[in-house]
């Protein structure tokens, strides 16, 4: 990847089910996207991501490679649009402070 210098690895994967969602969260350490997650949850409309990143390297880290992902998953048909916030009821979002609405 370009513009990240350190090898990123996965330092963390939780897969559970919340509510009526399945969701996946995968955390990264290393390089410039060390302390990034990405939250996958599996809807009735299709599946959500949330992505997010801990500082500015990061987030430009990030948008990069999710600007690669995005033309490859068009050149393949699938579309990718940005989303509200997600809220599954995990407890991940209990500690990030966003709770139950």
């Amino acid at each position: 990847m370009r513009g990240v210098s350190a090898p990123v690895e996965v330092t963390r994967l939780l897969v559970g089910h919340a509510r009526a969602a399945r969701e996946a969260r995968i955390e990264l350490g290393g390089g410039a996207l060390a302390g990034a997650s990405i939250h996958l949850v599996a809807t009735p409309s299709g599946v959500e991501a949330r992505v997010s990143a801990p500082n500015e390297a990061a987030r430009f880290a990030l948008a990069g490679v999710l600007d690669r992902v995005g033309l490859h998953l068009r050149s393949r048909g699938i579309v990718m649009r940005p989303g509200a916030s997600l809220d599954t009821g995990s407890r991940q979002s209990q500690r990030d402070g966003r709770g139950r609405r």
